[in-house]
């Protein structure tokens, strides 16, 4: 019993340590999408377009889902010869109004190659700027290793109605993308558990006090015996 004593006020201060640690950690920052505004469309809608307020220095993604038809039909081969069967997809970005300038760009789709098994119908192969514009800084999105873009967007250098516009597909489709989504990448700080820090220190204390009546309950004690009068 007294040995357990021990034993469990040397957890309790490392449990009490590790809280602490906690509390005591620096905030840290990452960065998720926020939505700004997408549209969706099925058998009785039809949009190629969608527009929403962005400010400048916003880091501007579109997430653009295939259509219904997309997957079927013909397709075109990979002009630089891997075989691979294409359906590229001509994505416009419209800066604000009053400054009338466009970055476009290409998306690539893969076809599935029967012969590798089962698989997504379209798979993504490439992104491509094809011609770029003031409005909108790409360069965060290129991956230099392959010269291709990791998506469609960029950083915003206006504030005002940016619009996604899907002109045209080749080999051409009658469906629009299902689903277009502008979003925009938002910093947020993760603040350390205010809590931990005294409640870790609370259960350090109760550990060392556990432990140090363990071990003074653990120690021999002397002799009392009297001796009985004769």
């Amino acid at each position: 019993m007294r040995k357990g004593l021990v034993v469990l006020g040397v957890l309790l201060i490392i449990s009490g340590a590790v809280l602490a640690s906690i509390g005591n950690s620096s905030p840290t920052t990452r960065v998720v999408p926020e939505r700004v505004a997408d549209v969706s469309s099925d058998a009785y809608t039809k949009n190629w377009n969608v527009s929403g307020f962005l400010k400048e220095n916003d880091r501007m993604v579109v997430e653009l889902r295939l259509g219904g038809d997309w997957a079927y039909g013909q397709f075109e081969p990979d002009p630089e010869g891997s075989g691979t069967a294409l359906l590229a997809v001509y994505v416009d970005i419209l800066d604000p109004p009053s400054y009338n300038s466009t970055t476009k760009f290409e998306v690539l789709y893969a076809a599935r190659n029967p012969e590798y098994g089962s698989g997504p119908p379209l798979a993504l192969w490439k992104v491509n700027v094809l011609e770029p514009s003031p409005g909108l800084n790409t360069s965060s999105l290129l991956d230099v290793n392959s010269t291709t873009y990791a998506g469609i967007g960029g950083i915003t250098q206006y504030t005002g109605m940016y619009t996604v516009n899907v002109r045209s597909l080749y080999p051409p489709r009658e469906e629009p993308p299902s689903y277009i989504g502008i979003y925009k990448g938002v910093r947020v700080t993760d603040e350390p558990n205010n809590l931990s820090l005294p409640a870790g220190a609370t259960v350090a204390v109760i550990g060392a006090v556990t432990s140090i009546f363990g071990l003074r309950a653990s120690k021999p004690r002397g002799s009392s015996l009297r001796r009985k009068k004769t």
